[in-house]
């Protein structure tokens, strides 16, 4: 993934962030930014993504889960009230395989 890391904000995300779950070590979930669901779905749509991430996905024990989350997303400033905003995010469920 490091290869399209930084052509990815330039395609729209605005990062991610990946989370153990802690009472099933196996599982991993991502939450990912994005300016759209359209930049996402161009992006996953690419055929260079596809070849990036053919290494990471050969790591699953199981199909990859993805979904789409309505979260607020709050912005603060020292010169302005707080000020929050409604946004998508994207979150992908993966199990890994214990060999890893």
């Amino acid at each position: 993934m490091a290869e399209i890391g930084p052509s990815l904000k330039e395609k729209g995300s605005l990062g991610s962030a990946l989370y153990a779950v802690l009472d099933d070590p196996d599982l991993l979930v991502e939450i990912a930014d994005w300016e759209s669901a359209e930049a996402h779905e161009a992006v996953m749509r690419d055929p260079a993504t596809a070849e990036a991430l053919a290494p990471g996905l050969e790591l699953l024990a199981s199909p990859f889960k993805a979904m789409i989350l309505q979260g607020t997303h709050s912005a603060h400033s020292a010169h302005s009230a707080h000020s929050a905003a409604v946004r998508l995010y994207w979150a992908g469920c993966m199990t890994v395989r214990a060999a890893f």
